[in-house]
């Protein structure tokens, strides 16, 4: 495992040898302005384009910025502009907050041609079993 970005807002990890990408949003995102959103999720698009990997976990629980409705739109077009791979399968560990996981549903589905499985986890033993498993 290698730490291959680390911000005060996002943590990002790559093991090489599986192809598995792990994303955890950190508690300082509380923080975070919509332009320095735009810029961590630039730079998360960029690493993985750096280190592709096949597998993608999100951890969203700690992830306390709001996503407006016109930065959701901002987001799907960077992944579709921006992401030069294809992911077989994401895990997303997000909170019980209802608009988080419709919005993190949203935007997999407008995103879906470049994942082929997406599955939504309230803890991460159970999200990383899933997702490491073909």
């Amino acid at each position: 495992m290698e730490t291959v970005y680390e911000s005060s807002f996002l943590k990002l990890d790559f093991y090489e040898s599986q192809k598995f990408m792990e994303a955890i949003w950190l508690p300082n995102s509380v923080e975070m302005s919509e332009k320095q959103y735009q810029k961590v999720f630039m730079e998360f698009l960029m690493v993985m384009n750096q280190n592709p990997p096949r597998k993608l976990l999100i951890d969203e629980r700690q992830m306390l910025f709001t996503v407006s409705p016109d930065l959701q739109i901002w987001v799907t077009n960077q992944v579709k502009q921006v992401l030069e791979m294809v992911l077989e399968k994401i895990a997303l560990i997000i909170n019980s907050e209802l608009i988080q996981q419709l919005a993190a549903e949203q935007l997999m589905q407008e995103a879906g041609t470049y994942i082929t499985q997406t599955r939504f986890f309230d803890g991460r033993e159970e999200a990383l079993e899933w997702v490491k498993n073909s």
